[in-house]
């Protein structure tokens, strides 16, 4: 049977026992790290038949098993290290008897710069201190030959974080495709010193990964594509009384029968026809 087992002990050891052992920053898990670059819910482990197996849960900075980024359901076995990015984790079987784990855990490979093409491919620098870039033979990456400028860039570490800074090259310092004088850099940017390409490695990351392997360990969390709703078709609005009672009062008014206007058609030849008939009747009594 195993058991995991912080390298420094800050906890007891806990038996792998349960199907599913969370672990990560947020308090919820079975085993709490709460140191920064941890995420809250950053692996697991899960037991079942008698093993056990690690799995990452894209966590930002990684998962590693001894010193190898974990990408899929990996089996554990006793003696492995254990790594929630720099926190070391050791799996232990019954036989343990608390003695130093210290010494099991190798210490942690420095920030990197690796070359992604010629004629420096595959090499990778260590940050520590300052490291020159140029033409110059004075520099600590020499690139003859090539537009790069005679003292290029710098990189260098700051509070313990990676940094490059552009010495008035010609042709330009580019972070991730940017131009920059001077950017902080975090694990798989990538540097181009005018067609010269560095790759930034973590302190967990190995000198000997390739281009390829460094890419494949980059674990981005998957896009949600969001299905914007469907707006409901527009139903007619119900129509008021006013509105019904208008064009109801048009119809009545276009179908109104004309009397009047037949009343006035005919009043201006009564009023004649009067009038005749009245000059007819003073005539009549004119001659007799």
């Amino acid at each position: 049977m195993l058991k995991i087992q912080f390298v420094d002990r800050r906890q007891p050891a806990l038996w792998l026992v349960d199907e599913c052992i969370a672990l990560g920053r947020h308090r919820s898990n079975r085993l709490v790290a709460m140191e920064e670059m941890v995420s809250d819910f950053h692996a697991e482990i899960e037991c079942e038949g008698g093993r056990c197996y690690l799995v990452d849960l894209q966590s930002v900075n990684g998962t590693y098993l001894n010193d190898h980024r974990v990408l899929e359901r990996t089996e554990l076995k006793a003696g492995d290290i254990i790594r929630l990015h720099t926190v070391p984790l050791a799996v232990l079987d019954a036989a343990d008897r608390g003695e130093d784990l210290s010494s099991r855990v190798a210490p942690p490979v420095p920030w990197q710069i690796q070359a992604l093409n010629e004629p420096l491919k595959g090499r990778a620098f260590p940050l520590q201190g300052k490291l020159l870039v140029g033409r110059d033979a004075a520099c600590d990456i020499v690139v003859p030959g090539s537009h790069v400028s005679r003292r290029h860039a710098e990189f260098s570490i700051r509070a313990g974080a990676p940094w490059v800074h552009d010495l008035g090259s010609s042709n330009g310092t580019f972070v991730n495709g940017k131009r920059v004088d001077e950017a902080q850099l975090a694990t798989g940017d990538e540097v181009r010193c005018d067609a010269l390409r560095f790759r930034v490695l973590g302190p967990v990351s190995s000198a000997k990964d390739t281009e390829e392997d460094d890419m494949d360990r980059t674990v981005f969390r998957p896009a949600v594509k969001v299905e914007l709703p469907v707006p409901a078709p527009e139903l007619p609005v119900p129509a008021t009384p006013a509105a019904v009672a208008q064009p109801v009062q048009q119809l009545a008014d276009e179908i109104k029968p004309p009397v009047e206007v037949s009343a006035r058609r005919w009043l201006p030849w009564t009023v004649v026809a009067v009038l005749l008939l009245s000059l007819l009747v003073l005539h009549g009594l004119h001659v007799f």
